[in-house]
């Protein structure tokens, strides 16, 4: 996604041309957007309506985070760094070194800690699957 973004082509653009179309008609509807990734469907509906944009991996949500701030919406998104499950435990989040959009949830498992930044909570981790 990101090198079409940096391409300059829009991901999905007939997906999220349609799903502008929706809010459009109901100006009620909102958005919560979980896996918020670089915010291709919370940023253009942020012109249109509240979102609340989820996004577990720091390195997106701090992307997100400046998108918003240049793109002057920040009034009309709210941005959640936190992972999101079905059940409520301690996890551990593994991210795919080449690919952050690919990141799972691990509970216990045999993972050790690959790297952690000062500017985040998130621990990046190698598993054993």
């Amino acid at each position: 996604m990101s090198k079409e973004l940096m391409m300059g082509s829009y991901y999905e653009t007939e997906s999220v041309a349609s799903f502008l179309r929706l809010l459009r008609g109901d100006r009620h509807l909102q958005l919560v957007d979980i896996g918020a990734n670089l915010g291709v469907y919370s940023l253009p509906a942020s012109r249109l309506t509240s979102v609340l944009a989820v996004e577990p991996t720091w390195r997106t949500m701090s992307r997100l985070v400046k998108s918003v701030d240049l793109g002057a919406v920040g009034c009309n998104i709210t941005l959640i760094h936190n992972a999101v499950s079905n059940i409520r435990a301690t996890f551990h989040m593994w991210v795919d070194p080449g690919n952050q959009a690919r990141a799972v949830l691990v509970e216990g498992g045999n993972c050790k800690e690959t790297m952690h930044t000062q500017h985040s909570t998130e621990l990046i981790k190698e598993c054993s699957f």
